[in-house]
């Protein structure tokens, strides 16, 4: 695990209190259990952990019960990148 996968694992684990040992790169957040209002938190808690800003509409198709945590991953990675400002 990457360095953006490790802490959303962390992040995982405590929100749907599992074991972070037990949440991998291809964990879905079906997995987790994740319903509607969890993507909305984790929504937040992505744009709060990662300070970053996510629009409605990416996050409606990014954080979805099928998205793995790879891919949490890369949509926080594409997300940081668009925010960045030099």
């Amino acid at each position: 695990m990457n360095d953006v996968e490790k802490k959303l694992a962390k992040l995982l684990s405590d929100h749907f209190a599992q074991p972070a040992e037990e949440i991998v790169t291809g964990t879905t957040m079906q997995d987790l259990g994740m319903d509607s209002l969890d993507g909305v938190e984790l929504m937040m808690l992505l744009e709060e952990e990662f300070a970053i800003e996510i629009d409605d509409g990416a996050a409606a198709e990014a954080i979805t019960p099928e998205a793995t945590v790879a891919d949490l991953a890369r949509f926080v990675t594409s997300q940081k990148g668009e925010g960045a400002t030099s």
